[in-house]
């Protein structure tokens, strides 16, 4: 199933529930058995609501990343949305820089390693969810994840309430879209963040940005999709990620990435 929204729907799905998990030391949730039902419901909405995100291995490896996705919510169709050659399901893999990709992470950075971001940072509300599904693994190559629940409690609050960014390439019109680093939907929050395709227009992000880049290396989590089926699920509203440098050795890595707006059965 589909979810029919646009880049600045404020009636975003927000909840999280879906599957069965563990936890495994403070790291991350880990489960090699997943399976969907209403039963589990309050228990992996906890998780979800403590950890901001679940990983998932060899989760029925058999299965496609879009059955996956619209077996547990509302998957964003990218392609009609942006009426583009975009694809829905996104295949990630490592490549070298290129003067002809500037508009995607691998294209400036190549195998060096990704900054933390927020996905779709420049929409006024980017989705609320990222699902990454390892195709074909890699022993080595980390996905980095910072919990802005741990970092915004310790910054002024002013800076992050005024704290504004605009797109990297302005819109359509030429209209220059100003976007709030923490933004409101109905009863919940979230928080933007990509360095690479946000300016910062005020001192209030600039030093957000300082901030970013000198207190948090402590606090940032890894793990590592290795196997077919590895499935990590990200709050996109509240989870910055990033990717470690990858090797030659590690090429082949292939993830697939689709969005949700949303989970299924919210109470």
């Amino acid at each position: 199933m589909y979810a029919t929204i646009s880049k600045s729907n404020k009636n975003l799905k927000t909840s999280i529930p879906w599957g069965k998990a563990t936890r495994e030391g403070n790291k991350r949730v880990d489960n090699s058995s997943v399976e969907y039902t209403n039963n589990n419901h309050t228990t992996v909405q906890t998780t979800l609501n403590r950890d901001g995100y679940i990983f998932i291995r060899e989760w029925k490896p058999e299965k496609t990343t879009i059955s996956i996705g619209s077996s547990i919510g509302f998957v964003v169709d990218i392609q009609a949305l942006l009426d583009s050659s975009i694809p829905t399901v996104q295949t990630l893999h490592p490549r070298k820089k290129s003067d002809k990709h500037l508009n995607q992470y691998s294209g400036v950075f190549g195998l060096e390693e990704f900054p933390l971001h927020t996905d779709l940072a420049h929409w006024e509300v980017p989705p609320r969810y990222i699902l990454l599904r390892c195709i074909e693994g890699s022993q080595t190559v980390q996905t980095k994840l910072l919990d802005s629940f741990k970092i915004f409690p310790k910054i002024d609050q002013k800076i992050i309430r005024h704290a504004l960014v605009r797109p990297r390439r302005s819109g359509k019109d030429h209209f220059l879209t100003l976007l709030p680093i923490k933004f409101d939907i109905e009863d919940k929050s979230g928080i933007r963040w990509d360095s690479l395709f946000l300016v910062p227009m005020n001192e209030e992000t600039k030093c957000l940005s300082s901030y970013l880049e000198t207190k948090c290396k402590n606090i940032i989590e890894t793990l590592i999709l290795a196997k077919k089926g590895d499935t990590l699920i990200i709050d996109n509203w509240r989870i910055l990620h990033g990717r470690s440098k990858v090797s030659k050795m590690d090429i082949t890595r292939k993830i697939e990435r689709i969005y949700l707006s949303g989970l299924k059965n919210e109470p």
